[in-house]
């Protein structure tokens, strides 16, 4: 819980977002945080279609944190 000051000067009670620590909204409704998860898409599935990896390892991993960051924007939009 975090205070802001008001028009009139008095303190209104808000929220701190644990992502970007702006005050005003939470982390469900970061506007950063979604930017982030879409630049971070956008990066995996351009990774996943060179395909330029040395072991399979690498690429099971790249795609279970782009299901993971897919899932997380899922949420995101549909709250």
């Amino acid at each position: 819980m975090s205070y802001m000051i008001d028009e009139n000067g008095n303190y209104k009670r808000t929220v701190t977002c644990g992502y970007c620590w702006q005050k005003g909204h939470n982390k469900s409704s970061c506007p950063q945080r979604r930017t982030d998860l879409a630049d971070r898409i956008q990066g995996l599935k351009d990774k996943l279609a060179a395909n330029d990896y040395s072991e399979d390892w690498y690429r099971e991993n790249d795609q279970r944190c782009l299901n993971r960051a897919t899932d997380e924007l899922e949420k995101l939009l549909h709250k």
